[in-house]
């Protein structure tokens, strides 16, 4: 008798519980059914169902198959010509604003963003003025962002000759999930190369927070030039035709990279605490470097770019500055190696290293690649761009749809510790989605692009299968068929 009681007093429990949050929540609660959904579980899609609560933005459940539950607000379902993806995050941004708003703005990026299911980006610390190399730049930086974006928004802070002691004040600023530095000239006065000598005053110092339990993770440009290396670049550009891609190529040896990895792995060894992040390797020539760091226990992990596996050099027009970016574009049989890297785990994330310009910067009229700002813009293209190219029978990487998705999504997440909250549709995580229809074809043209400027390689490319809807933290921000970008969505964005 008392069982019977106990177990009637558990289901009235449970009737309750059902209820109470029914009432507490209300229409805050809805759901997302899809035939094919890309779960934390599998890189397969499946049937699922995903209940979100929208005042949270949180993903309260996920089930597999198909759910039809009248007690729990009201339900979307996409069928099996739409896959239901995590929202992107690219790690690997240059927004340029404050200082630099020709080029780009919180606005324009973020809507770019959002336009090809990218939900967060991590902003880059230069090309804006002022850099974000002190806790005043970041303030500048948070302020141009406020009520500006359409995604969330983290920050990489700069490391640069001088600002050593900043940089733990940094650290613990809202956003910050780490420091870049450039080995090489950045193009930009104000955001200057590091030395040896550099990187290791800031190791050293920020080793005082990896001692006390923090992660500190740093990025680099990782090219070296060195006096012999340049005076033979010098001696091999003479007579050499600036318009032609592979003039720009000898500026840019692999020599660089190489030299650069050499040295950051030197130094790690003496600061293992430390996480660093190579950032846009072009080169496969470096994997045997990075491999062996692996093998000795160093904390390295590397990414790579969407116009490192989509292009090749030998295919780039003369004039077409458009494709001119540092490290350079490298050849067919490069690309190969690179993908074979992402499948064999080699190789960590893709990201697209956004960097846009203004025509006149770029040199777009005279197309001499010695005189025009290295960038390409990308934001937003890497998932139909990618997905072409996996798809081609010419692929020899074998990778799957959703393997590159992971790519794409939580393992850009995690390099910026946002890996236990976005780039997987899993219960507890961001209820963030990219809706892609994978058969769709598409010719990229310059009214597609959001930025500020319509300027990228890109245009005039067929990519395969295109992004339909974009949610953030559970509300649909965009939707081609409605208009693009729904407003008012630029108070959604948030710092995380």
């Amino acid at each position: 008798m008392q069982e019977r009681n106990l177990y009637t007093f558990a289901a009235l429990a449970a009737v309750l519980t059902t209820l109470l949050l029914k009432y507490l929540l209300g229409s805050d609660v809805f759901t997302i059914t899809a035939d094919k959904a890309l779960l934390s579980t599998s890189y397969e899609f499946q049937p699922a169902t995903i209940q979100i609560n929208k005042k949270t933005g949180k993903i309260l459940d996920v089930f597999g198959g198909i759910r039809k539950d009248k007690k729990v607000g009201k339900s979307i379902h996409y069928g099996s010509s739409q896959l239901l993806l995590p929202g992107l995050v690219d790690t690997h941004v240059h927004i340029n604003d404050p200082g630099r708003s020709e080029w780009e703005t919180f606005d324009s990026a973020t809507k770019a963003a959002l336009a090809g299911g990218v939900t967060t980006l991590v902003d880059m610390p230069l090309n804006s003025i002022p850099p974000t190399t002190s806790v005043k730049g970041l303030d500048e930086k948070k302020s141009a962002a406020l009520g500006n974006i359409h995604t969330d928004l983290a920050f990489w802070a700069g490391s640069v000759p001088g600002n050593t002691k900043e940089l733990s004040k940094l650290l613990k600023q809202d956003g910050v999930k780490g420091f870049k530095s450039f080995m090489i000239n950045s193009g930009v006065d104000e955001f200057k190369s590091v030395s040896p000598k550099d990187i290791e005053k800031s190791f050293k110092e920020l080793s005082k927070s990896a001692n006390k339990g923090h992660n500190v993770t740093m990025l680099f440009h990782a090219e070296s030039n060195s006096k012999k290396i340049d005076k033979q670049i010098k001696k091999d550009l003479a007579g050499k035709d600036s318009r032609q891609y592979e003039t720009y190529l000898l500026t840019h040896p692999v020599a660089y990279e190489l030299d650069a990895i050499k040295t950051l792995i030197k130094l790690m060894k003496k600061y293992p605490l430390i996480n660093v992040h190579i950032v846009h390797l072009s080169t496969a020539e470096a994997l045997p470097l990075i491999r062996q760091a692996r093998a000795d226990g160093l904390r390295l992990t590397v990414e790579t770019c969407y116009h490192y596996l989509y292009f090749n050099s030998e295919d780039i027009p003369d004039g077409s500055v458009k494709h001119k970016c540092a490290p350079p574009i490298r050849d067919s049989e490069n690309n190969k190696l690179l993908w074979k890297a992402i499948k064999d785990g080699d190789i960590d994330l893709i990201t697209s290293d956004h960097s846009p310009a203004d025509a006149l910067t770029k040199n777009l009229e005279e197309g001499d690649f010695l005189n025009g700002w290295g960038g390409i813009a990308s934001l937003g293209l890497g998932l139909p761009a990618l997905h072409k190219k996996i798809s081609e029978d010419t692929c020899e990487n074998n990778l799957s749809l959703g393997e590159l998705v992971e790519f794409l999504s939580h393992k850009p997440a995690t390099l910026a510790g946002l890996g236990d909250r976005k780039g997987l549709i899993q219960k507890g995580y961001d209820a963030d989605f990219a809706i892609f229809e994978p058969n769709s074809t598409h010719v990229l043209q310059e009214q597609d692009l959001l930025y500020k400027n319509q300027i990228s390689p890109y245009v005039g490319e067929e990519f395969k299968g295109r992004l339909s809807r974009t949610y953030l933290r559970g509300v649909k921000a965009y939707d081609r068929y409605q208009g693009g970008v729904l407003e008012p969505s630029k108070h959604r964005g948030i710092v995380v």
